[in-house]
């Protein structure tokens, strides 16, 4: 693996050249190895979280790079048992070393050194070691408090990290409130500990776990302290000290439950309305893809305080047009606790009106011939005057419909009589102008038209 960063010019070559003079020897002249040659990170070059890894560039003529994890503190002093130290024979400019298995709930003291230097000590700290993490469904936000952090941590400058039972870590800006420069973006951008970023995984439910991000450092910072090789018993040995950053935090589980299902809808498809759910909250995906709903907050979804039915036709009436088909979305709002249910959808349409026969108007007489084509009114509906016996009209009608439900009503403030496909059907007391449109079925979820008037027996 070849690090991402390089060692250039020649302030830094010098620096690394001086470390090998008196190579061979292992004195307590030696020099240190070269810490601008020692980086930390847990972010690959794409971006991704990944393992906290050190990795070493190696310097001209290294034939070994040696690693340990010391026991002991700053306090004591550290050491390494001559048998403990990780041996990498040099076969590329690079060596890569895992860190995943440093302790994340105190401090951990790892050195560097080759053959002919003298190590390097590094203090990687310990992060945050218990945090109570909590999902609010109803805001959908991730709440976060920290019961215990090894190191001075707070939860507004830990950028969190979260991944799902089998994903990968996902890291900040998810929760951080940490201002940084972005690359491409001016001015720097501020990142916010309330972005709501979870609700993604309301439709389904999810399990996640949640971590302080690690806080490595690419680029080692000297301290001003020196650590003390515990092995030589006078303390005459010590060493200089590097900060290396802070490893990722433990993990806490936390659990978004699943959305509930959508609340109950009907539809009177017979007289063109839906039915809303009190307590729900509604909106309207029109053909062509128009979404309508309170048109005073930017058509969010409008809130339904009690059961209302709504007509099809209202749903339908966007901006003074009406569309002719659509989509009635309804849920139950969210609360403070709870998340909003998922979306119950109900096709609506307005169908086309039945189309009369021309010169069929309501100032027309239908006669049992003559009118109409001998009653025949419409594409497959016939409607004939009943007569008596002395052939003068009885006041009743005969309605036979076509390939299709059919309602007829007497006046336009009428009672609607169904008549079935290929039925028929006689109406009395037919004395006012005649309406049909098409029938509402509930069954076959289809909706009724308008009506258009044909016209009066005689």
């Amino acid at each position: 693996m070849r690090i991402k960063r390089v060692l250039q010019g020649t302030a830094l070559t010098a620096l690394a050249a001086a470390a090998w003079m008196g190579a061979g020897t292992v004195d307590a002249s030696a020099a240190e190895f070269p810490f601008q040659n020692v980086h930390i990170y847990s972010v690959s070059e794409d971006e991704e979280v990944t393992t906290p890894t050190m990795g070493i560039e190696v310097p001209d003529g290294c034939k070994e790079i040696m690693f340990g994890v010391a026991s002991g503190n700053e306090t004591k002093g550290v050491k390494i048992a001559d048998t403990a130290w990780d041996v990498y024979d040099v076969e590329e400019d690079s060596v890569s070393i895992d860190l995943s298995k440093l302790s994340i709930t105190k401090d951990n003291y790892v050195a560097v050194k080759s053959e002919s230097t003298d190590p390097i000590y590094i203090k990687i700290g310990s992060s945050v070691t218990s945090q109570q993490t909590k999902y609010n469904s109803g805001t959908g936000k991730l709440e976060i408090t920290i019961k215990k952090a090894a190191s001075t941590e707070k939860v507004d400058n830990v950028d969190w990290e979260y991944r799902t039972a089998y994903g990968s870590w996902i890291g900040a800006p998810f929760y951080s409130k940490s201002t940084e420069t972005v690359e491409g973006e001016k001015p720097p951008r501020k990142y916010d500990a309330d972005k709501i970023v979870f609700t993604e995984y309301q439709p389904q439910g999810a399990t996640l776990y949640v971590r302080a991000g690690a806080k490595l450092n690419y680029e080692l910072e000297k301290t001003t302290k020196t650590i003390k090789d515990a092995a030589v018993k006078d303390g005459s040995k010590t060493y200089s000290l590097y900060d290396g950053g802070l490893m990722p935090g433990k993990e806490s589980k936390v659990s978004i439950a699943k959305m509930a299902n959508g609340p109950s809808v009907s539809a009177d498809y017979v007289n063109g309305k839906v039915n809303i759910p009190a307590k729900t909250e509604y909106r309207v995906i029109a053909s062509g893809g128009a979404i309508t709903g309170d048109k005073t907050k930017d058509n969010a979804p409008i809130q339904n305080a009690s059961k209302d039915a709504k007509s099809v036709r209202d749903l339908l009436d966007i901006s003074s047009k009406t569309a002719t088909s659509g989509v009635i979305e309804v849920r139950k709002a969210a609360t403070d606790k709870k998340a909003a249910s998922k979306w119950t959808r109900v096709a609506i349409e307005i169908p086309d009106n039945i189309v009369v026969n021309a010169g069929i108007d309501e100032k027309h007489t239908i006669t049992a011939t003559g009118a109409a084509t001998e009653g025949k009114v419409a594409e497959g509906i016939t409607i004939t005057p009943q007569t008596k016996k002395d052939k003068s009209y009885s006041g009743t009608i005969e309605v036979k419909a076509g390939t299709y439900d059919i309602n007829v009503k007497i006046g336009a403030t009428g009672k609607a009589v169904v008549v079935k496909a290929n039925g028929t059907k006689k109406i009395s007391k037919a004395t006012d102008v005649i309406y049909i449109g098409k029938a509402g079925n509930k069954k076959g979820k289809v909706w009724a038209s308008g009506y258009v008037p044909v016209g009066k027996a005689e």
